[in-house]
């Protein structure tokens, strides 16, 4: 995925997501909703997600960056303050900054200035 090779990407991302591993089927959906949003297609990765990826799960912060990209801002942070961790530790590192990352451009969207700079402070300091 990194090296652009998308379709090689998916066609790895569709075995993972045949183990039966409900974890792992949960990443590799959001790996292909971030695929799909590399690619511009955003009404795609939406839907993937919805559709693919239960709420509360490691697809949350993928969802998140879906939810900003399509304007959703109020429901973006939703998910994130309702299932973000508030530790490192709790969670993967990329959730963790793609959430903070989130909530730093949301509170600097709505002028809460201070609040996107805390969240950028979190992260530099960790």
């Amino acid at each position: 995925m990194a090296l652009g090779r998308f379709d090689e990407a998916r066609c790895r991302l569709s075995l993972a997501i045949g183990q039966g591993v409900d974890d792992l089927a949960c990443a590799a959906t959001a790996l292909e909703s971030l695929i799909d949003l590399s690619q511009g297609c955003l009404a795609t990765a939406r839907l993937r997600l919805e559709c693919f990826a239960p709420a509360g799960t490691q697809a949350d912060s993928v969802r998140a960056l879906v939810l900003y990209e399509s304007g959703a801002l109020a429901q973006a942070q939703r998910v994130l303050t309702q299932n973000r961790s508030g530790r490192p530790d709790e969670s993967p590192a990329d959730a963790w900054i793609l959430s903070h990352m989130l909530m730093a451009r949301i509170a600097w969207s709505r002028g809460e200035h201070s609040i996107s700079h805390r969240h950028l402070a979190v992260l530099e300091q960790t």
